[in-house]
């Protein structure tokens, strides 16, 4: 299926279908020949933190800012894992249900 935009005037990518991957591989060995390497390092950290930031206010039912989670002292991995040990989940967050969570 084409990607259709409906509006004021309709548009439709009307060019050649290429494969995501291997545009985004093209991309980046193309950089990497020029000297400049495509570095999405920043960006797959803050998507990161986002998604880190959505488990501790899901956990919490409270709104958590940009800076509480960078500063969280919160442990989310035992200290000494082993492959024979079982981990406790955390209870679930509901409407109506306080949390026993607070942000650390």
């Amino acid at each position: 299926m084409d990607p259709i935009i409906q509006g004021k005037e309709t548009w439709r990518y009307r060019g050649e279908k290429k494969d995501m991957y291997q545009v985004e591989h093209d991309e980046l060995f193309a950089s990497i020949r020029k000297g400049e390497p495509i570095n999405d390092g920043v960006w797959m950290a803050h998507s990161t933190l986002m998604a880190i930031m959505g488990r501790m206010a899901a956990y919490t039912g409270q709104e958590v800012t940009w800076e509480q989670a960078l500063n969280s002292q919160e442990v989310l991995v035992p200290s000494n894992l082993e492959w024979t040990m079982t981990l406790p989940s955390p209870p679930w967050r509901s409407r109506g249900r306080p949390s026993s969570r607070e942000l650390t």
